[in-house]
């Protein structure tokens, strides 16, 4: 044969070489693979023209080795290329400016484009002998495609055949902040929170819908969970910019992580996208007090036994019975299913201690509040307190021995 090897196209094509042999030296065509075949007789004597017909190739390049007139001829044919395509969008509308990236996860080699402005994205690519895998990326974003009736987030691209494939992309709920559940107007911001205490967790698509709960709490709502170091917390309240929930009872005294998972809808069957950890620090106690208006001041909630609350226009009195409300007791006596109600008194481990204008007053109760998950009440009488001339308020000192926390409130009073 006077050439030794041919290239050939995906497409296919003839390949014409001579056979240069003496007259009566037989010859012949072996080794055809079933793309190639000849065109014409496959023997003969003599010197001859020789046509190989080549069929295209749907798949990746190929190579054959014949034998022709004894000599060895290497025909080499390239693979076919193709395309996938398809649009991205978020909440309905083209997502501009996402990374599309295709490539086959062992070679570590991967070709990325951009979605164009209306989130039409194209890749073009060879033809493989295994799948490739196609992910989509942007900051900020998560992203789910759906193939055969299962929602992923990353799509297997078959290695042959133009492909359509196109995602959904969903925004990362981000926590911005953390307070406690009832924050206060006259106290510092709380460094820690309590096993039990009732948070509200501050961001942007932390959750799809606005949605209460009821009692026993749910850890699912509005679409999103929040995770403490693997432990879902029950949630009272979710939207897109708020959720709060109650730290587990057993929750690590030290520093943990929160995070918040967001789903595509309310049936939390598929995952859309998770958050970054955001640190929170658990310590025994941290108490945050319920506190209302009164007037144009903020108080410390002191309910008397009927129910209404002291103000400037009811005062508390030495030897009153009222109740405290707060969240961040920490561990109690009994330790029932998180999200759950006690239904029951349930005692806090750590018993905290009220000063009324420096007099101890009895505490009668400390712990948690039988109806609501999270909510602490503490019960106690004031003691005969006197208050200087022309003082209208009681000085209420409220500490926490085993955390070294003090809150002090004034509060309306008589003697």
């Amino acid at each position: 044969m006077n050439l030794s090897s041919f290239q050939v196209g995906a497409s296919g094509g003839n390949l014409t070489g001579s056979v240069v042999i003496g007259a009566s030296c037989p010859w012949s065509v072996a080794g055809l693979p079933d793309w190639i075949a000849v065109s014409g007789p496959a023997a003969g004597s003599g010197p001859a023209t020789i046509t190989l017909v080549v069929a295209a190739n749907a798949g990746p390049p190929r190579t054959a080795t014949i034998v022709v007139a004894g000599d060895d001829v290497t025909v080499t044919q390239a693979g076919a290329t193709y395309t996938v395509s398809g649009h991205v969008t978020l909440g309905g509308q083209p997502l501009q400016g996402m990374f599309m990236s295709l490539g086959i996860q062992a070679t570590g080699r991967f070709q990325t484009v951009q979605t164009d402005a209306n989130g039409y994205y194209s890749i073009a690519f060879p033809a493989a002998g295994t799948v490739y895998l196609l992910e989509a990326g942007l900051p900020g974003y998560s992203f789910l495609t759906d193939q055969g009736g299962v929602t992923m987030a990353t799509a297997e691209v078959l290695p042959f055949g133009n492909q359509t494939i196109d995602f959904t992309a969903w925004l990362n709920p981000a926590i911005g902040g953390l307070t406690a559940g009832f924050p206060s107007a006259i106290q510092p911001a709380p460094a820690a929170y309590a096993p039990g205490e009732i948070i509200s967790i501050y961001g942007s698509s932390l959750c799809d819908a606005v949605q209460p709960a009821s009692v026993p709490l749910a850890d699912s709502l509005g679409g999103c969970r929040v995770w403490l170091d693997g432990t879902e917390l029950p949630l009272y309240y979710s939207s897109p910019g708020q959720v709060n929930a109650v730290l587990p009872q057993n929750a690590p005294v030290g520093g943990n992580v929160l995070w918040v998972e967001r789903f595509t809808d309310s049936s939390d069957s598929v995952l859309a996208a998770i958050g970054d950890n955001f640190s929170i620090r658990i310590a025994p106690v941290s108490m945050d007090f319920v506190e209302i208006a009164d007037g144009g001041d903020t108080i410390l909630a002191v309910q008397f036994q009927d129910g209404g609350f002291a103000g400037a226009g009811r005062p508390v009195k030495p030897g009153d019975i009222v109740t405290l409300y707060l969240t961040g007791l920490g561990a109690k006596v009994q330790t029932g299913p998180d999200g759950a109600a006690p239904g029951v008194p349930d005692a806090a481990i750590q018993q905290p201690g009220v000063l009324v204008q420096g007099l101890a007053a009895p505490i009668l109760y400390a712990g948690a509040q039988p109806q609501c998950p999270g909510l602490d009440q503490i019960d106690l009488q004031l003691p005969q307190y006197a208050l200087p001339a022309g003082k209208t308020t009681a000085t209420f000192a409220i500490g926490a021995p085993s955390v070294s926390q003090t809150n002090t409130y004034e509060v309306p009073a008589v003697q």
